[in-house]
C-alpha cells in the first residue's frame, strides 16, 4: 500500500487535495456545535483512498 500521492499526476493530486479539504471542513462544521466532550475532541486520524 502506498502512503503518498507522488506517483499520481498533478491533476489527480489537486483533486484529492480539494476533496480532502472538503471532508475536513465538513467534519469541523459537524463537530463545532457539539456539546458532549467526545464530540468536541473528535479528530480525523486517517483518510484512506480505496479503489482503482
Amino acid at each position: 500500500m502506498k502512503s503518498n500521492l507522488d506517483h499520481l499526476p498533478d491533476r489527480q493530486q489537486d483533486e484529492l487535495a480539494a476533496i480532502t479539504g472538503h471532508l475536513l471542513r465538513g467534519f469541523e462544521a459537524a463537530v463545532a456545535g457539539g456539546t458532549q466532550p467526545w464530540r468536541r475532541g473528535a479528530k480525523i486520524y486517517k483518510i484512506i483512498l480505496f479503489g482503482s
